[in-house]
């Protein structure tokens, strides 16, 4: 019985064929078969095959050097990943875990501004008079993706911002409780509603509870935060609240 193979390893070079012989796993038996019989058939002298194999071996080098290129920028790719968003320890009681998610937050946060921002922008008409509206809020909006990032990175910072920014957050939720509930009591049915008095209290409470967290010992030491550091951090964060404070309730209130 004619092997079907045959015409068609009778018109492939030698090298093809030589080829079929390195990767026989991948082709049929018969093909297999075909092309070695071609091969005898061509009568190649010790010389000739020794080209065909050398030339094979080149080619297999150049496929290597381009998986390994490869494989390379892979590598480099999941290291800067890695480097980027620190991989989060199997052992959930690592701060690395809830500072990634405050990261993505972040990120979360400033995106829905920006899209707010642009979304006003095309509703007003981009004009020098809507700039001034929408340019505070993309600036902050990108500041906050920088803070997200150096919490990734585990910065200092990244620490120092965040928590610069939720004791001010603190000290600025107090502020509007206090002028809300004390000063210019305006809004009784939403004190005095379970949701309202929830939302209240959470805007107090979250800030204080995440800056808490920050100067965990846990977190400063992931972050190479030195007691200096954090003092003095401490310190500009309450002074630049307790003024903020001063400032509004002796403006007016």
């Amino acid at each position: 019985m004619e092997n079907p193979f045959s015409e068609r390893m009778a018109v492939l070079p030698d090298i093809e064929l030589f080829k079929i012989l390195q990767q026989e796993k991948e082709y049929e038996h018969l093909a297999v078969e075909a092309a070695k019989n071609e091969i005898e058939k061509r009568e190649l002298t010790n010389e000739e095959r020794k080209v065909i194999l050398r030339k094979l071996a080149e080619e297999e080098q150049k496929k290597e050097e381009k998986r390994l290129v490869i494989v390379d920028a892979i590598t480099k790719l999941s290291e800067l990943i890695k480097n980027l968003f620190i991989l989060i320890p199997t052992n959930t009681k690592s701060p690395s875990l809830y500072i990634n998610i405050l990261g993505i937050l972040l990120i979360a946060k400033a995106i829905t501004s920006l899209g707010f921002e642009i979304y006003f922008w095309f509703i007003l008409g981009f004009d020098t008079f809507t700039l001034p509206l929408v340019l505070p809020t993309v600036l902050f909006a990108f500041f906050l993706i920088g803070i997200a990032i150096a919490l990734f990175k585990k910065k200092k910072f990244g620490w120092i911002m965040l928590t610069l920014f939720f004791i001010i957050l603190f000290s600025r939720n107090c502020l509007v409780l206090y002028v809300s509930w004390f000063v210019d009591y305006t809004d009784p049915e939403g004190f005095n509603t379970a949701l309202g008095f929830s939302y209240y209290m959470a805007t107090l409470i979250v800030p204080i509870i995440i800056a808490v967290y920050l100067n965990n010992q846990k977190v400063l030491q992931l972050f190479k935060i030195s007691k200096i550091y954090q003092k003095v951090t401490l310190f500009i964060s309450f002074t630049v609240s307790l003024f903020y404070f001063i400032f509004w309730v002796n403006a007016g209130y």
